[in-house]
């Protein structure tokens, strides 16, 4: 009988969110895979990763140990290697065609390691699978057509674009709201919306940007 998945957690070795939120996340999916460090932390939330993957030169040996014993599905990977655990971690968890991969633990103090794992969001989108990374006051969203909100957890929303410009943007919902709007890879103007609404919307017909859900 085949197994569809429905939705898996990539957990990174960067600034690890909450107990609260984090136990909330991981009861919402069907597979926990664990980037190398990553393994420490759910190892100290006493929860076990369906896969843990790197090259796990940063987990502690009796915790690799201890996951072995456990018999966790182990991917390791050479130090020496053109991809980082984390992009590892999340082509194991697209060869699964999830309908949506939650990805956290992927920001953090090194600005090149937080930046190019947001980036890893458009390789993920680019494979027609819905994704977002999570933190404890962010939800960061890669967006080419359309995505809906709902109101009551983020108090800002704002909408970057990466590559190009955006053009043809419809913002429905919003308290600052548009039916073809223009913004430039280099403007600020979509920053800091606020949805007024249920359910709000945004719409791009070309380009590619971040949607990014934001509290204080």
């Amino acid at each position: 009988m085949e197994v569809f998945i429905i939705r898996i957690l990539v957990i990174g070795g960067g600034k690890f969110i909450k107990e609260d939120i984090a136990k909330s996340i991981i009861n919402e999916c069907d597979i926990i895979i664990a980037a190398d460090g990553a393994g420490k932390y759910l190892y100290d939330l006493d929860v076990m990763p369906d896969i843990l993957a790197g090259d796990f030169d940063t987990l502690e040996r009796n915790i690799l140990d201890f996951y072995k014993r456990k018999k966790v599905n182990i991917c390791e990977f050479s130090p020496i290697k053109d991809k980082s655990d984390l992009e590892l971690s999340i082509d194991l968890a697209i060869e699964y065609n999830p309908k949506e991969i939650i990805i956290i633990g992927a920001l953090g103090t090194r600005m090149d390691h937080s930046l190019s794992n947001i980036m890893l969001l458009f390789h993920v989108l680019d494979k027609n699978i819905n994704v977002k990374l999570i933190d404890n006051n962010n939800e960061i969203i890669p967006i080419k057509d359309e995505i809906i909100i709902d109101s009551g957890k983020y108090e800002y929303v704002s909408l970057l674009p990466i590559f190009d410009d955006l053009s043809g943007v419809e913002l429905k919902g919003f308290e600052y709201e548009s039916d073809n709007l223009y913004i430039k890879k280099s403007s600020t103007l979509g920053i800091s919306n606020k949805i007024k609404k249920d359910k709000a919307s945004i719409k791009i017909k070309s380009g590619k940007g971040l949607v990014i859900l934001s509290n204080d």
